[in-house]
């Protein structure tokens, strides 16, 4: 009997790991899907973008992205594509993320919790040429100012 139950709960763990193995690698293969949308799209609509970087360095930390995707997590690929983004050195030019400071997921209903929410220090701070100092705060560190 013990070893039937044991069986059972062996068989249970080995499949509860393979299905974690599927979903992590269908998440990975998505995200390297995006990046080769992002860099096609970017190739092809907006070369322009490649003034302070070349297109041969751009592609080079790309496809270097791209290798790492599958051991990433989820916030990890992000902070990679905004990094990505970020090379081109243009102010305007970056990765909205403001949506996932408002409503906590990256994901629709139909896949929940595809990454964390981002969280935002209740101040903002700006660099003043005497220093780093906090510039507003929510009403609960007003006192912070």
């Amino acid at each position: 009997m013990k070893k039937i139950k044991l069986k059972t709960i062996l068989f249970v763990v080995i499949c509860l790991l393979v299905n974690y193995a599927q979903a992590q690698q269908t998440n990975a293969n998505h995200l390297q899907e995006d990046l080769k949308y992002l860099k096609t799209t970017i190739h092809t609509k907006y070369s322009n973008l490649f003034y302070n970087i070349t297109a041969d360095d751009w592609d080079k930390q790309a496809d270097e992205l791209n290798k790492q995707l599958p051991s990433m997590s989820n916030e990890q690929a992000l902070a990679g594509f905004v990094k990505l983004i970020a090379l081109f050195h243009i102010g305007h030019t970056q990765v909205n993320t403001f949506n996932l400071h408002q409503h906590g997921s990256l994901s629709n209903e139909k896949a929940p919790g595809t990454i964390s929410l981002l969280h935002r220090y209740p101040f903002e701070l700006y660099w003043f040429s005497d220093g780093l100092y906090i510039k507003s705060a929510d009403k609960g560190y007003a006192g912070c100012i």
